[in-house]
């Protein structure tokens, strides 16, 4: 668990970690992690023509058209976030914040 008053030994020790591996090989490990978790669940709602414009150009036109895939897209991005910010041995959340939306991280 992530220590405020130790942080930098924490550091320390995970940066002689990585340095023992290769660039592709944690490249490959933590894409296997992770997608072991995105490979769960899937969303695949209607795709649109507006589902082939870059994501920013999709959020402008948002109110004027329907883009159900977009909000797929967004769906997805949250459950990266959440994959992400709740291992084990991260410093998020905070401690005794559960890892919501509208929690305070301090």
């Amino acid at each position: 668990m992530f220590d405020k008053t130790n942080f930098t030994a924490v550091i320390d020790q995970r940066l002689q970690r990585a340095l023992d591996h290769s660039f592709v090989a944690m490249r490959d490990a933590s894409a296997a992690d992770h997608g072991s978790y995105m490979r769960r669940c899937q969303l695949e709602l209607l795709q649109t023509d507006a589902a082939k414009l870059p994501t920013p150009e999709r959020l402008k036109r948002v109110k004027q058209t329907q883009d159900p895939a977009l909000e797929a897209l967004y769906f997805q991005f949250g459950r990266h976030l959440m994959v992400a910010g709740s291992r084990p041995d991260s410093p998020l959340p905070a401690k005794g914040c559960p890892f919501t939306v509208d929690c305070v991280w301090v």
